[in-house]
């Protein structure tokens, strides 16, 4: 009664292992095509740090750029969606790069002078006080660079060259579309990154937040520098078909996960998010006025009558004497307007729905049990980090190893559940606090913390 999730057969889908194994091709053929256009020698890891973005939106709109060649003025910056991006989606992205730029002016001096006098850095994390007692580095101040002008045009005239002799089309458009901040300004870009003792850098990366940053990793690393990534959001760990988990380890010397392993060089470490999260969260008086939240994924036109269905038959099946007041919430995809209006098929009194714009961690305050529509998920993370009561349907139809007993576990206990029945028959059966703290107590619930949601 719900949308059924298909990550494989999906390539757009970034846990679509087709998506991993093409991210794999277009790295391995776009790389020699960058030492050409540049004269370059650079390595495979210095170009992947590069063209990550590119290659995000180019797969994104694969069906279009498939069927035949797109002739199309390229853009300064990779517009990552499924269609070619319009005029106001380039200028809303150049307006807000040019605003960030102001805002960072000056920066750069501040960069540079910390690459002269230290040797361990870190990019991109959450500001948390603990991570000022472990061994990540100085904090690098984010910069972003402005580049304006036609740049090098003889370096299009290559692109263009070496594109006319591509006869797949997809590949073909993947080559003429990349940005100019690949093509005609990267001399620039690269340039404008100073080397100070490379071989003796260490760079931490949470997220890297710019192009410069972007730059500034892959010179170093091409130098000699060492680099470790962390783990940034949930999924990780969780789908075999993970490209960000496979790209991220990939460019780095070590990869370090909120607790699993995978990979030769995944290290086990911290959840460093889920810690941001619980310190927000402890802001908030806890009153659990409400039984349940509903936390609802982005609702399409061909979905809406499916989660409309799915609310008003779960509603109708709780017992009303254990769940008696809800608290909706709809997905948030901006931080200015109003996402109300996305629950409109919901009219039953004992429901109060939020506008998605508050913190999450303030709904899942006001309510006893946090019912996820989608399992894996951020905020089911989030909930176990916190030992906070949650229940959810579980759409991952590529389990890793190192999941699949964790699953297995939750099902078992109620956590998690494949349909709509299961789901009510538990929570109709279930004393909520009593099953709660059973769940919690179970050594293999603290073996998945450890494993998945690492306490910092």
């Amino acid at each position: 009664m719900i949308e059924k999730v298909n990550t494989i057969d999906d390539i757009t889908h970034s846990m679509s292992p087709h998506r991993k194994k093409l991210n794999r091709k277009l790295f391995n053929e776009l790389h020699p095509v960058m030492n050409e256009i540049h004269g370059t020698d650079f390595c495979k890891r210095f170009w992947m740090i590069l063209l990550e973005s590119h290659v995000i939106a180019m797969i994104s709109r694969i069906e279009l750029m498939s069927e035949k060649e797109v002739v199309a003025k390229p853009d300064l910056y990779p517009v990552n969606g499924r269609n070619m991006p319009q005029k106001n989606e380039k200028l809303v992205k150049s307006l807000i790069l040019f605003i960030k730029h102001l805002k960072s002016f000056g920066r750069r001096i501040t960069i540079e002078h910390q690459l002269k006098s230290e040797n361990t850095f870190r990019i991109g994390f959450p500001q948390l006080a603990e991570i000022e007692k472990i061994e990540v580095g100085t904090e690098l101040p984010i910069y972003t660079p402005l580049f304006w002008g036609r740049g090098n045009k003889k370096k299009r005239m290559k692109v263009n060259a070496i594109s006319k002799n591509i006869d797949d089309p997809f590949m073909k458009n993947v080559v003429s579309h990349l940005p100019r901040i690949l093509v005609e300004h990267f001399q620039q870009n690269y340039n404008s990154v100073e080397l100070f003792d490379p071989a003796k850098k260490h760079f931490h990366v949470h997220t890297t937040q710019s192009e410069y940053n972007r730059m500034l990793i892959a010179k170093y690393i091409e130098h000699g520098s060492k680099l470790t990534w962390y783990q940034h959001g949930s999924y990780y760990g969780e789908f075999e078909g993970d490209s960000s988990h496979d790209f991220e380890g990939t460019v780095s010397d070590k990869f370090r996960t909120w607790g699993w392993k995978i990979r030769e060089n995944d290290e086990p470490w911290k959840a460093y998010r889920l810690e941001q999260f619980r310190q927000v969260y402890l802001k908030y008086k806890v009153t659990q006025e409400y039984d349940l939240l509903l936390v609802y994924p982005k609702i399409k036109e061909h979905t809406r009558s499916l989660y409309k269905n799915f609310t008003s038959y779960l509603l109708d099946n709780l017992d009303q004497a254990t769940y008696k007041k809800f608290l909706a919430r709809p997905r948030a995809l901006n931080k200015v307007f109003s996402h109300k209006s996305e629950l409109s098929f919901i009219n039953d009194s004992r429901v109060d729905k939020t506008t998605g714009l508050s913190h999450m961690a303030e709904d899942m305050a006001r309510c006893k049990i946090i019912l996820q529509l989608s399992v894996p998920a951020t905020n089911f993370l989030e909930c176990i980090y916190m030992d906070h009561a949650t229940v959810g349907f579980l759409q991952n139809d590529q389990p890793t190893e190192v999941i699949k007993p964790f699953y297995e576990f939750f099902i078992e206990v109620g956590v998690l559940h494949n349909d709509v029945d299961s789901l009510i028959r538990h929570m109709n059966e279930i004393d909520p606090d009593e099953w709660w703290n059973n769940v919690k107590a179970d050594s293999r619930y603290q073996e998945f913390k450890k494993k998945f949601t690492r306490k910092v």
